[in-house]
């Protein structure tokens, strides 16, 4: 059997992932000729990775998405070339493998009575909203013809008429959706390796919404969008891991690379459980932590966690009285760390500015640590020393195992910590009334990424602004050459401010420039940064307040939006917040 395969790549950053490669060359020996289309703008090293994965490469705007590359390679190679081959296979990157052997698709699919196949098939949909019916249809990630319908009229019409559409339901609902029906039409007989209709689901997208169905019936692909949109994508992964031999490091990095944190952390394992358990640092990296000291009384607390550790500690403080009594405090006393310096800055911009301010003697260390003395004096109780306290036993206790962490893996650019225990009535309210001023500044840092990163129902990010990363992960916040006059004067609002802002860029900067992330935890204590990946109602919206939600569409303005998330929100935390006011 001579086959020829047209393959579609699209990658928003104009990356080339490896599970790309690693699908090449699991296909490579199944066919004559393979055209790589790349709808994205490679760069000359991956063009080296795939010239000997293909025999032609195709560079093309993305216009018309994969109908219009197929369209253009179609062309390009002429249907007389395409009579030398007796199939013609179009398929695309959405989706990860070949989980298993390719030699059983071919085998049987081959040999069965019809005239084109697919992998898997669409259900029939009655979308009563648009008055229209979307028929039963092989799915397009992967189509194969024999010589008799891609030499038939009918197919060379129907690529004729694809025009290159901007909006990508136009070309799923005009052309993916239409050409079973249009071959069906004229005779044309086909079948699907994994039948959807068997199965008796009220979804019709079987292979995006059962990925562990798919894979149990042995269907050599999964649908990369199937991780995004499951419950337990994790769940996904550790099925692959027992049934197939596909390396899941392929998905992983996949995620890490090309997705948000958020989805990411969804996917992967980004937390690191830690002990409360303190012990000296044995490591040849170079270590500096920085200590805000605004609060002299709660120094101790710090300096007993890192006293054995051989560290460089810069402290900053408000006023000269305030050093006194901090170089009073440290007098006397043998210690493992180095103190570098204590330097006075105004008191603006809380511990931010100051941090920001002495970035010039951070970066020349491998890893840094921002802390400062906190006491969240807004919060009533104690509230303020319990979510401190959880902090320091995440992130600070565990001094040692944080900086093995970043010398196990060259990957992590920052280590935050885990929510903090006090926080269930914020659970869903990440970004307080900042979101623009947030994108502004995202916008400011990354001017060529087009990332709505406030879109997001929920920001990763340290909350108490304390955390260890490598200086390069941050580059672009240190390089932004803030001063006083960029951040109100005291006393600041509970939020709204550029340093709030700042603190929720910290894991997202880190992420840009190429990093993971891990969420640091005490293994006493009961996750809480599931929220930065809870799904509810309100997790769905689109750039323009479109949620959908169980397959049905919906607009919610702007301004009722908010409304329903603070009226939830209230409702849901009516109880903690009614104890607080007391």
């Amino acid at each position: 059997m001579k086959r020829i395969l047209l393959f579609v790549h699209y990658n928003a950053y104009n990356k080339l992932s490896d599970h790309v490669i690693y699908t090449l060359e699991k296909l490579k020996p199944f066919f004559v000729k393979i055209v790589f289309i790349s709808n994205s703008i490679l760069k000359n090293e991956d063009k080296e990775r795939i010239k000997h994965l293909s025999d032609k490469i195709i560079q093309r705007e993305n216009k018309g998405f994969d109908f219009g590359a197929w369209k253009d390679a179609i062309i390009e190679e002429g249907w007389e070339e395409l009579k030398k081959y007796d199939s013609l296979i179009l398929m695309n990157d959405t989706c990860f493998g070949p989980l298993f052997d390719l030699s059983n698709l071919f085998n049987e699919m081959e040999r069965k009575d019809c005239d084109f196949w697919g992998i898997t098939n669409h259900k029939k949909l009655i979308e009563k909203r648009q008055l229209r019916v979307i028929p039963e249809h092989l799915q397009s990630y992967f189509f194969s013809f024999n010589k008799n319908v891609f030499l038939s009229n009918v197919f060379k019409k129907f690529w004729e008429k694809v025009k290159y559409h901007k909006d990508i339901q136009k070309v799923i609902h005009k052309y993916e959706t239409k050409l079973t029906k249009i071959l069906t039409r004229k005779g044309f007989k086909y079948k699907s390796f994994f039948n959807s209709l068997d199965y008796n689901y009220k979804t019709p997208n079987i292979s995006l919404h059962y990925p562990r169905l798919i894979i149990k019936n042995k269907v050599p692909f999964v649908k990369v969008k199937s991780f995004i949109i499951d419950s337990s994508p994790q769940k996904i992964i550790e099925l692959i891991s027992s049934k197939t031999t596909y390396p899941v490091s392929l998905i992983e990095k996949h995620f890490n690379e090309n997705f948000p944190p958020n989805i990411s952390f969804r996917i992967n394992n980004k937390l690191l459980i830690t002990r409360e358990k303190e012990e000296s640092i044995k490591s040849n990296l170079k270590i500096a932590m920085h200590l805000h000291c605004y609060y002299v009384d709660l120094l101790e607390t710090y300096i007993e966690k890192i006293e054995k550790s051989n560290i460089d500690l810069y402290i900053t403080t408000d006023t000269k009285e305030k050093k006194k009594e901090i170089q009073r405090k440290l007098s006397g006393k043998e210690y493992s760390f180095i103190l570098k310096d204590i330097l006075v800055f105004k008191n603006i911009g809380r511990d931010i500015l100051p941090f920001l301010k002495i970035s010039e003697y951070l970066k020349k260390y491998d890893i840094i640590g921002h802390f400062h003395t906190k006491k969240t004096t807004y919060a009533k109780g104690e509230l303020g020393e319990i979510w401190s306290e959880s902090i320091i036993n995440n992130i600070l206790t565990p001094i040692n195992e944080i900086i093995k962490e970043f010398e196990k893996n060259k990957d992590i650019g920052i280590i935050i910590p885990d929510i903090p225990e006090n926080i269930e009535i914020f659970e869903d309210y990440g970004w307080y009334s900042f979101k623009k001023q947030f994108q502004k500044l995202f916008n400011k840092l990354f001017p060529e990424s087009k990332i709505r990163i406030d879109k997001l129902a929920t920001p990763i990010f340290p909350y108490g602004s304390m955390f260890w990363a490598r200086p390069d992960a941050l580059e672009p916040i240190f390089n932004l050459k803030l001063d006083e006059k960029d951040f109100p004067e005291e006393p600041l609002p509970n939020d709204g401010t550029i340093a709030h802002a700042i603190e929720r860029m910290f894991v997202y900067t880190a992420w840009i420039k190429g990093y993971d992330f891990r969420i640091a935890i005490n293994e006493k204590r009961e996750l809480k940064s599931k929220f930065f990946y809870k799904e509810d109602f309100f997790n769905t919206f689109s750039k323009k307040g479109f949620l959908i939600k169980k397959g049905i569409l919906f607009f919610i303005p702007d301004s009722l939006r908010t409304f329903l998330i603070k009226t939830k929100f209230y409702i849901k935390n009516f109880r903690h917040i009614k104890k607080i006011l007391k």
